[in-house]
């Protein structure tokens, strides 16, 4: 967990091809020799998961090491599924300050299951930032909640592809959320519409980054909603159903500066947005 799960590539450094041999290699035996800050700063980032994977296996203090660089702990629901109870995941991860949990194959995440394993974290969570359930397609409101009240100084929510407006409620009370992503690169968002993204003025006062790609009933009513968060920076809505009519509600939005409309198929004309002050910013 927090490592990729993927098999070892053909060859990777510490002399792996086609499968992992026995890890005590030449090239583990001579990492023994380097000192834990050299390892940390100068080896480990260079290093792909797998090699990262098999210099776990070398010994107690390479593992030590290498989970003290872990930034993101992806969960798969798999992995859930096999954690023993009590883990805890400051306790490996102390560096971690990002989650991903992901469904596999036909495992999925429920809150009840997540919720378990990451109450034995409690005092990891007060220091989470970002959170992504993109691909938990079964979670809910009630997991929402639970991130609420466990992860004060979140800043980061990726939430599931499934986003209904009564999910969308409870991520506007999110005090502190400065980055919202519901959308999505692949897959078209048929659950989010200009109507549910009304309750996110609550999140005016943090929030500065907000993607709504391939939202697809996103449309120009939307911009009335969007013009009162005045904090906004940076806004996706590549392939969504906005046209040049809803933009110029984004002038009003002193901190704009960024604007993503690849595949907005009603807007023809780039030259419509470089006669306009935002889109310059």
């Amino acid at each position: 967990m927090g490592l990729d799960d993927s098999p070892c590539p053909r060859q990777c450094a510490f002399g792996c091809s086609g499968g992992c041999r026995d890890p005590s290699t030449q090239s583990s035996r001579s990492v023994d020799t380097l000192p834990d800050s050299v390892l940390l700063t100068n080896l480990l980032p260079r290093l792909s998961p797998c090699d990262k994977k098999r210099l776990r296996l070398t010994s107690p203090r390479k593992r030590r090491l290498v989970n003290q660089a872990v930034t993101t702990v992806c969960v798969s629901a798999s992995a859930l599924a096999k954690s023993p109870i009590g883990t805890r995941l400051g306790e490996p991860f102390p560096a971690a300050r990002a989650l991903k949990a992901y469904d596999e194959g036909d495992v999925a995440i429920t809150d009840e299951v997540l919720i378990r394993f990451l109450s034995e974290s409690h005092s990891w969570l007060h220091s989470l930032k970002e959170v992504n359930l993109k691909k938990c397609h079964y979670v809910t409101c009630h997991l929402l909640r639970f991130l609420r009240s466990s992860c004060p100084s979140l800043k980061k929510l990726s939430p599931s592809r499934w986003t209904n407006p009564a999910a969308l409620r409870e991520i506007a009370a999110f005090e502190k959320l400065e980055e919202l992503d519901l959308g999505d690169p692949d897959t078209d968002i048929i659950t989010i519409d200009d109507l549910g993204l009304t309750c996110l003025t609550g999140l005016a006062p943090s929030l500065k980054r907000l993607g709504l790609s391939r939202c697809r009933w996103v449309s120009d009513a939307a911009f009335q909603t969007i013009s009162q968060l005045n904090k906004l920076e940076v806004l996706d809505l590549s392939h969504t159903d906005v046209g040049p009519r809803g933009l110029g509600w984004l002038e009003e939005l002193p901190n704009l500066h960024t604007v993503n409309l690849t595949g907005c198929r009603w807007v023809a004309c780039i030259g419509y947005y470089k006669n306009h002050a935002w889109f310059l910013r």
